[in-house]
Formats: structure tokens, sequence, C-alpha cells
């Protein structure tokens, strides 16, 4: 695991969708943050919510890249090299970079770019279907 804080921000209930998709499958570190932008949420408000702490790893992962939250984190990160910001990112690689271990928040960002690229797949009705006879729980 981590000890890279990551806060996942997104619009209406994106982030706490998230935290619960990502809690039906594993154990979600400690370390790890799911912000929601409401309506009516200011920007400030959001930097509060966030409590980055001066010089603590941080990856934010945001909903939509050029979206306020991107931005919010973006200029925070502007002049802080600790600080990465990764938006469009998936669930599977949320869940794949949970498992691994990164020197820093900019290894971590990388790998989040890496396997949101790796895990994202078209179905062809004409790939042979591999399926799991050993799994039955649907996940």
């Amino acid at each position: 695991m981590n000890e890279i804080k990551v806060i996942v921000s997104g619009h209406g209930g994106f982030a706490s969708g998230i935290q619960a998709a990502l809690s039906l499958l594993i154990k979600v570190p400690e370390n790890w943050q799911f912000i929601d932008f409401t309506t009516g949420m200011s920007d400030q408000e959001f930097v509060q919510a966030l409590g980055v702490a001066p010089f603590e790893e941080t990856v934010f992962f945001t909903d939509l890249a050029g979206g306020t939250l991107y931005n919010v984190a973006a200029t925070l990160a502007a002049d802080a090299a600790q600080l990465q910001v990764v938006a469009g990112c998936n669930l599977a690689s949320l869940m794949e970079t949970m498992f691994q271990t990164f020197g820093n928040a900019h290894q971590l960002a990388n790998a989040l770019i890496s396997t949101s690229h790796a895990s994202i797949k078209r179905f062809d009705p004409n790939a042979p279907v591999s399926r799991n006879a050993d799994s039955d729980d649907g996940i």
C-alpha cells in the first residue's frame, strides 16, 4: 500500500460513487480521501475540504480535465512538485495502484495514467469469450 495521499474528487456524487465501488471490491487505504463537489460548494470550500499539508506527497484524481476541480488542484500543484493532478482515470486504475508502492506522487500519477490506458477495452463480438468457471460472485 502507498503512503502517498490520494484525493479522488468529482462533480456531484462522483467521488462517493467511486468510493462505494472500490469498497465493494477491496479495502480502501486510509490515506485515500473522496470529496464530492456538490451544488453550491465554492472553490474555497473545496480547497479547505482537500486539507493538503505542505510538502505532503499527494495525487489529486479529478473527474474531468479542465473542470473546476482539476483547475483548483492544478493551481495548488503548479508550484509544488509533490502534488500531482490526474484526470479521467477509471476504477480499474485506482484499484490496481492500491496494490503497488511508489516512491513519490509523480510515479503514482504516471501509473494511474498508464493503467487507465491499459484497462480501457472495447468488446469485440467476434473475439473468443473467456469464462472463469470458478467464479460465481459476478465480480
